[in-house]
This record gives C-alpha cells, structure tokens and sequence, in this order.
C-alpha cells in the first residue's frame, strides 16, 4: 500500500512539473486604443483596435528561407517602454518591437527576412478597398456651378489625390472578394478604413469567407493609422533606431464616401 501510495504521489509530481515547465506566461498590451494579446504557448498574438474590433488574429512570426518561410517556435515577452511590447527568440536570434501611437501600430524587427503572417476579420461590413494615396498627385475634386449659381449654395470643392499606381483604372466588385491589387480594407459600420503597406498580400480564406489571409514581409516601415482628413505627407524622422528593419503593421483611416466630380479645365 504504501509502495503504490509513494508511486501515485510520484506521478503526481512530476505531471504537475510538467505543466509547469510548458506554461508560458501570456503579455498583453494595451495604450492609445491599440490592445496586442500575446500567447508565447501557441506563439500567436492578436490585435485589437478599440473602435474596430478584433484587426488580427493569430499574428506569427517568421523568418524567410530559401525552402519558403519557417515560424519561430518559442519567444519571450519583454516591456521597454508603457506602449512597447518586445518579443525576443533565440532559434534564430531575432527581436520584434511592437509600438502602440496614436492611429499607428508600429513593428519593428532586427531581421531583414522577417516575415508577418495573420488572420484578418473580414466579413460583408468589412471589404477590401483602394484607398486614398497621400503620396500621389494632388488633384481637387469639385462639383458643378449648378448650386452656386442656381441655388446660391456653395460650390463643392474636395482636396484629394491620384493612385500612383493605376490612376486610370477604376475597380469594382461583387461579393467578397480579395485582390493584389488591395492592400487595404474599409469598415462600413465605423466608417473606417484599415491600410496595409503595399508589399503585403492578401487572399481570401479557402475555410472561412469571413477571414482573410494576410502575409506581410518585414522590409520598411509600415503603418496603421487613423485619419480624420486628408493631410499632406510628412517626412520620415530621421532620428536612427537600434532596430535594421521595419515593418509597421496595418493603418487605420477614416473616411467619408463621396461621388464628387473631377472639373477639367
């Protein structure tokens, strides 16, 4: 009896020392309306926006080879600043900043193959678009003389610009559909629209119609932001970061849909 009692209670221990070797402790982060829910168990994040929702789910981490891309099996949580989570991995030795500013969430890693891979809420309210370019050419958007003169309105003038890529094209779409050509998608219910760097890849989920699957490669800076009105571009900061390369995740802008007409002179 007491053989068997001693024999139980040694299993006992060692089931619970293997539990707690295997638990790894979640982070999450939360500041400027960005909340990034990381799982080092399962080796995913997920990203939330307070006015949007759930933004990116099962976010992972990769390293780009020559055979295709290898996801990094295990890292760690670390807090360097109240709006920056720092995941660090040994095999291979690489470190990702997550920043969290207002309308930008920010990814930064030390790798110069890093690749992003994630699950992307994308139901019927929430489509992909081509959305405003601020680094195109400027060009106002008016209306006719018909309610200045006519109606003694005022005349409708909307400061905007042209695509650089494919200005002379105009898209449409039927069902929920996903596109090269889309690197963005809009928030009917918010009114918001979510941008993603134009190197990123979109397709649709094969399973789930209401998913999209993004793939976005770690090479420059990349942003998700939320803006109010168009704005003229602003140059990058030319302070220098510890990090070789960036990669900032989707950006967030709002806007309001019009049909204005282009006056040509």
């Amino acid at each position: 009896m007491n053989r068997r009692l001693l024999v139980c209670k040694t299993c006992l221990l060692l089931g619970a020392a293997v539990l707690w070797a295997h638990a790894e402790p979640r982070g999450s982060l939360t500041a400027a309306g960005w909340t990034i829910s990381a799982d080092p168990g399962s080796g995913t994040l997920d990203v939330t926006h307070e006015q949007l929702g759930a933004l990116m789910r099962q976010v992972r981490l990769h390293v780009r080879e020559a055979n295709g891309s290898r996801p990094f099996a295990s890292w760690t949580i670390e807090r360097s600043a109240p709006n920056q989570l720092i995941l660090k991995a040994v095999q291979p030795q690489a470190a990702w900043l997550f920043e969290l500013r207002p309308n930008l969430l920010k990814i930064s890693t030390t790798l110069h193959n890093g690749v992003i891979t994630a699950q992307l809420p994308a139901s019927k309210e929430r489509i992909p678009a081509r959305l405003l370019d601020p680094l195109g050419v400027p060009a106002d958007w008016v209306g006719t003389n018909e309610v200045a003169e006519g109606y003694g309105g005022k005349e409708t003038r909307n400061p905007s610009f042209l695509p650089r890529k494919n200005a002379d094209c105009m898209y449409f779409a039927l069902g929920q559909i996903a596109s090269p050509n889309f690197t963005g998608l809009f928030d009917r219910r918010t009114d918001v629209a979510i941008s993603f760097p134009d190197e990123t890849r979109i397709a649709r989920n094969t399973r789930d119609q209401d998913l999209l699957d993004l793939t976005m490669p770690g090479l420059d800076a990349r942003r998700i932001r939320r803006v109010l009105r168009p704005r003229a571009p602003r140059r990058p900061p030319a302070a220098a970061q510890p990090w070789t390369r960036c990669a900032t995740a989707p950006a967030v802008c709002s806007s309001v849909p019009v049909t204005p007409r282009r006056r040509w002179t």
